[in-house]
């Protein structure tokens, strides 16, 4: 059958519930076909992962994923930082349906708690 895709959903709130996310670098979005800079990309590592999979020893942890915001310069990341997604969406792609492409209208930097 074709398109098939089409028809999955993949549930991102779900999915980013209880994990901590952490902004390595952020660079220029290029078209693939074009190479014009469409807006920004930021290499995003899962930090820690407390979502519950159904299965003991199973993580995200350490897992990498881009994400894509479209019209957006890049933010400057000297040193990596803890951030939170703004209105994000995802899709599983990929031969065994392991990998995952992210979009999201913001990527917001969440400052650390500071102990009084």
């Amino acid at each position: 059958m074709k398109k098939l895709n089409q028809f999955t959903t993949f549930d991102v709130d779900r999915f980013f519930k209880g994990k901590e996310l952490m902004a390595m670098n952020s660079e220029d979005l290029e078209d693939f076909n074009s190479g014009k800079i469409i807006g920004a990309k930021y290499i995003i590592v899962i930090w820690a992962d407390n979502t519950d999979y159904g299965k003991e020893g199973v993580s995200n942890k350490g897992q990498q994923f881009d994400v894509k915001i479209l019209d957006a310069k890049p933010k400057d990341i000297p040193n990596p930082v803890r951030v939170q997604l703004v209105e994000p969406s995802a899709r599983i792609y990929g031969d065994y349906r392991n990998e995952l492409t992210v979009t999201a209208k913001d990527v917001v930097f969440v400052q650390p708690q500071r102990k009084a």
